[in-house]
């Protein structure tokens, strides 16, 4: 990729859009898989910064969905497809249950997390998301309902 332009080089005589290998394929659909998750949080009426709603959130992924309000039951079911999403593509396997609460622990608001962790936790969902990008290569494209690709500035990575 270009740092300049944020496109990616092209050899001369080659094609960018060359058809995606099979793991970039793979990335391709468990990248999608994420930023439709991660929509579908940002779209949820649930604000998760408060330790009611966080309790009302871990609640809807145990036995005790039924107390839980249907925004948080949203929200649980977007941050376990995430977390299976992003773990299926670094394992290349089914995770199993607990890999995926420890996965949603890290990367999602839980229970006494301040307002600073919650931000950072979410600054590394994004950063997530950008790795599976770089994973797509230059040939996967964007369904058109779906936002442009998050840019990882490398430069800023020291």
């Amino acid at each position: 990729v270009d740092p300049k332009t944020g496109k990616p080089f092209v050899k001369p005589g080659e094609s960018k859009d060359k058809p995606l290998t099979e793991s970039q394929a793979k990335a391709a659909v468990f990248k999608s898989q994420m930023e439709s998750a991660e929509k579908e949080l940002s779209s949820n009426p649930i604000d998760q910064t408060k330790i009611g709603n966080q309790f009302d959130v871990g609640m809807a992924a145990t036995g005790g969905n039924f107390l839980s309000s249907p925004a948080a039951q949203r929200a649980q079911q977007a941050q376990a497809q995430w977390a299976e999403s992003f773990l299926r593509f670094k394992t290349g396997a089914a995770a199993t249950e607990n890999e995926i609460k420890l996965n949603v622990r890290t990367f999602f608001p839980q229970p006494g997390d301040g307002k600073d962790v919650i931000a950072q936790k979410k600054r590394m969902r994004q950063q997530a998301v950008a790795d599976l990008d770089m994973a797509t290569g230059s040939g996967a494209t964007k369904p058109a309902h779906q936002s442009a690709p998050t840019q990882v500035n490398f430069g800023d990575l020291k």
